[in-house]
């Protein structure tokens, strides 16, 4: 009986390598490197450091594999790809792992044929992924933008979206504030000698109030509020001089009194939008946070903020 059965193992791309038969075990010897021996049956390394990408061994018929194991290897030696000729490679088990040794998935082919179907979400990135299966049925299902896939928002302080740095959330995460990305340059408060109706407002929600007021009761249009008023930035057009308190905050959770200290650190003053009298505005010193009544004709930085809300992704 003629039959042509041809044991090898063939490394390549990263090294050149020899090999060395023996009764149960494949001797790999890497140019410059510790000789590395293979289970024959198994082909697991036995001992030394894999930097061989791939390695087939099995028994060959007319050229072609008959039966055999061929496996492949991520640069640091850990396990990628394992396939198993069965009976011939129209007849053979394939598995896959991650860079991460995390198994993928298997399939099984007869006469090149899949037979062990499992339908489900292949995309990782999806709630409803399955590792274990091999046939795509369009069925993922993603979380909305923000959002994890239990509905619960991934946003959080310091975050850059909706046009700025996030420096406020409420409890749900849904809702917040964000300043610009940058300080847009000097101005005065303005309306020097003038009480400016509703432009008292120190709280959390009170800056667009005041910028509002400001703008409709001052002459002035280079003043700290109608610049806020007019900025654009990331197409967003809904900016505004903060309040007092949403000054504090901004300072607090990402200026430098705060960790993250994003801003702020050259040691400046910032302009609220909280009027205190007819010559006075509330400020924050930025490199300590001190609070200070600064003279309506002060010049002072402006940083405008604005108001969002995941539901509406405004």
């Amino acid at each position: 009986m003629n039959k042509i059965l041809l044991s090898i193992i063939v490394c390549l791309l990263l090294n050149s390598c020899t090999q060395k038969h023996q009764l149960d075990t494949v001797v790999i010897q890497q140019e410059n490197r510790q000789k590395i021996v293979f289970n024959k049956t198994t082909m697991e390394p036995i001992n030394g450091v894999l930097t061989c990408q791939y390695g087939v061994m099995g028994s060959y018929k007319n050229g072609e594999m008959a039966l055999g194991l061929h496996k492949e290897w991520f640069d640091d030696g850990q396990l990628k790809t394992k396939i198993n000729i069965i009976n011939g490679f129209n007849n053979r088990e394939e598995e896959y792992w991650t860079e991460n040794g995390e198994y993928i998935r298997k399939y099984i082919y007869s006469d090149s044929v899949l037979t062990n179907w499992n339908l489900g979400c292949m995309d990782s990135v999806a709630c409803n992924y399955n590792p274990m299966a091999n046939l795509e049925d369009s069925s993922c299902v993603f979380a909305l933008k923000y959002f994890d896939c239990d509905g619960s928002s991934i946003i959080q302080l310091g975050d850059t979206v909706f046009g700025g740095i996030i420096f406020y959330l409420d409890e749900s995460k849904e809702k917040g504030l964000v300043a610009s990305l940058e300080d847009i340059g000097y101005y005065e408060w303005g309306c020097q000698g003038s009480i400016v109706k509703g432009a008292l407002g120190i709280k959390l929600g009170t800056g667009m109030k005041n910028t509002a007021e400001i703008v409709r009761g001052c002459n002035e249009k280079t003043n700290a509020a109608f610049i806020s008023h007019n900025y654009n930035l990331s197409d967003y057009n809904d900016w505004y001089l903060p309040s007092l308190i949403e000054l504090r905050t901004m300072y607090n959770n990402i200026g430098q009194g705060s960790e993250l200290g994003i801003f702020g650190g050259s040691g400046n003053w910032y302009w609220s939008s909280t009027e205190i009298n007819t010559k006075d505005a509330w400020s924050i010193y930025f490199n300590g946070g001190l609070e200070y009544p600064l003279n309506k004709n002060g010049s002072a930085i402006v940083r405008p903020i604005r108001s969002f809300n995941t539901d509406t992704k405004l």
